[in-house]
This record gives C-alpha cells, structure tokens and sequence, in this order.
C-alpha cells in the first residue's frame, strides 16, 4: 500500500534554493527575495532573508529554467514607534536597497538548470547610479 502512494506522488519539477544576501558586503538582516522565471509561464516563489541568508525549500521552490532576481530588505531606521493600542515599541523600517534590485529590470539573474544549490547575491548600494 505504501509503494501505491509513493507512486502516485507528483513531481513538481520545484527545487531547493538557498543563499546569503549583502549590501556593500554587510548581510541584509531581514528582507526578502524574489525569482521571477524569465519564461513568464512557471511559478513565481520566493522567501524571507533573515540575518542575510535564505533558505526555500523544494516543495516552494524554483522550477529549473532563468529567473529574474528582486530583493527587498527592511532596513532599521534607528527610530522606534509605540503601538497605540497595545503600548508596545517597535522599530521603524523603510526599504533600504536601491529600486533597481525590487524592479523587472534588476540586474540579478539566475538560471535553476544547474546542479548548484547555493546562490549568493552580493548588492551595492550605487546601484541605481551605474
């Protein structure tokens, strides 16, 4: 009976992706990363970046092929806020990365048909000015 259900699962063609994430070499402490295939047909995934690394697994995974890369990252303000209702303190947080890194037109690609499981993005903060 158990040889009937591992029979019948289904592959999704998805893959782990894993990797660190930095600006001007300094780890991005919480944001997120985007893959974006370049065949505009495949699935659309992503995850969050947590003190500069990433880690999706297979079943959210990328399917293999190019894919466009967009990150985000939350960065500390250095100012705080209090919730007004629970009196809590919490930091303020903006978008720290140039714009082109969370457009159609960031310069990050990678292509998923490879063996490697590891992908490091290193971004600079001029980006936007190249």
């Amino acid at each position: 009976m158990l040889a009937a259900c591992v029979s019948c699962s289904k592959n999704t063609g998805r893959q782990s992706a894993t990797g660190q994430v930095t600006i001007d070499g300094q780890p991005i402490d919480k944001g997120s990363i985007m893959f974006l295939p370049l065949d505009g047909e495949s699935i659309k995934t992503g995850g969050p970046i947590v003190g500069g690394k990433y880690d999706i697994p297979a079943e959210k995974g990328p399917v293999a092929g190019k894919h466009r890369v967009l990150c985000f990252w939350e960065k500390d303000t250095g100012k705080t806020y209090v919730d007004r209702d629970s009196g809590d303190v919490y930091p303020v947080r903006k978008e720290g990365l140039p714009k082109i890194y969370q457009t159609e037109q960031s310069p990050l690609e990678v292509d998923f048909s490879s063996k490697a499981k590891t992908y490091d993005f290193q971004l600079k903060s001029d980006a936007d000015k190249k």
